[in-house]
């Protein structure tokens, strides 16, 4: 289908593309991961504000103010399109996720003090009242995990404002299957596609009461191997489970491949950093998500991305179709 995405703010440069593929609901969102944040962020780009607004209290939640840089830079902006138009919601707020630096992403203290901050869009008095009751909710939550994985990292965390909800999306990984056991039910029929991932990703709205009912598992295959055959196994598997349409698959065969494009508007800088070269558009399978809801069968959610990168010297890979 055509999706209309004309309207993205245009000081927002992208480096990957994520389209959301969610076959049950015939949806098809995408997510944008930008470049470099411009010096318009704040105002211009949805959930760009936010982003400041937790930067610039990121020393309180985290201990150190050089973190500010690794919420700027490791985030992404999700839109939900309207099916009936294929344009995507751009009036209401986005939502979007933050990536957390690496050795305080299994301090659940310091993890909680942020998801009070981002749960009060960056109101620091708010968050300082809040963060024990988030902080041990987290606790909860993570515990099950924890029995198997004593270092269960929180790698990313996010706020669906497009959706209306309060609640901080906790996205926790890599966590291995008999963890996610202990944490809530699965069926046993998804066993051969989980085992055909190279690591899984728990995600889960948390309220100071707890996870809500609804979660979803991230099947990632490795950067290096993130092409339609490496997930093939995956895709059949859940194509026999009943979770995907058997047409999905070779549907997606037609999506893999890549492009250069040497004549691009923004072309000029990297040349002149040491071209000649060409940015280099590769089309690929990042992750199928399943979705649970309880008293509903599971569902998944194939996520595709585009990658956008400078291929410098003088090689300039032939433009190829998706196989």
């Amino acid at each position: 289908m055509d999706l209309e995405i004309a309207s993205v703010p245009s000081p927002l440069t992208a480096h990957q593309l994520l389209l959301e593929c969610d076959p049950a609901r015939g949806r098809l969102d995408f997510a944008v991961a930008p470049a470099a944040p411009p010096a318009s962020w704040a105002t211009e780009v949805a959930f760009g504000a936010t982003i400041e607004r937790l930067a610039s209290h990121v020393e309180w939640a985290l201990g150190d103010p050089a973190h500010a840089a690794k919420l700027r830079t490791d985030s992404w902006i999700e839109y939900d399109v309207d099916p009936a138009s294929h344009r995507a919601a751009l009036a209401a707020r986005a939502s979007g996720f933050i990536g957390l630096p690496n050795a305080e992403s299994k301090d659940v203290a310091a993890v909680g003090r942020l998801v009070a901050l981002l749960a009060n869009d960056g109101d620091l008095l708010s968050a300082r009242t809040e963060a024990a009751e988030w902080t041990s909710a987290l606790e909860r939550e993570l515990a099950p995990l924890r029995a198997v994985q004593a270092h269960q990292a929180v790698r990313y965390l996010g706020r669906m404002d497009a959706r209306g909800t309060c609640s901080v999306r906790i996205h926790a990984g890599p966590v291995r299957a008999e963890a996610v056991a202990r944490w809530r039910e699965w069926p046993a029929a998804l066993a051969p596609a989980l085992a055909a991932a190279d690591w899984l990703v728990l995600g889960f709205d948390l309220e100071r009461s707890g996870a809500g009912p609804r979660w979803g598992l991230e099947l990632v295959c490795t950067h290096e191997t993130r092409h339609n055959q490496r997930y093939r196994p995956m895709l059949d598997a859940l194509v026999s489970a009943g979770v995907l349409p058997a047409g999905i698959v070779p549907a997606l065969a037609t999506w893999t491949g890549a492009t250069c494009e040497a004549d691009a508007a923004d072309a000029w800088l990297p040349t002149l950093l040491g071209g000649p070269g060409a940015f280099y558009h590769v089309r690929t399978l990042n992750h199928v998500k399943l979705v649970f809801t309880p008293g509903a069968p599971p569902t998944a959610k194939v996520y595709l991305a585009v990658d956008r990168s400078w291929l410098g010297g003088n090689a300039h890979p032939e433009r190829t179709r998706g196989t």
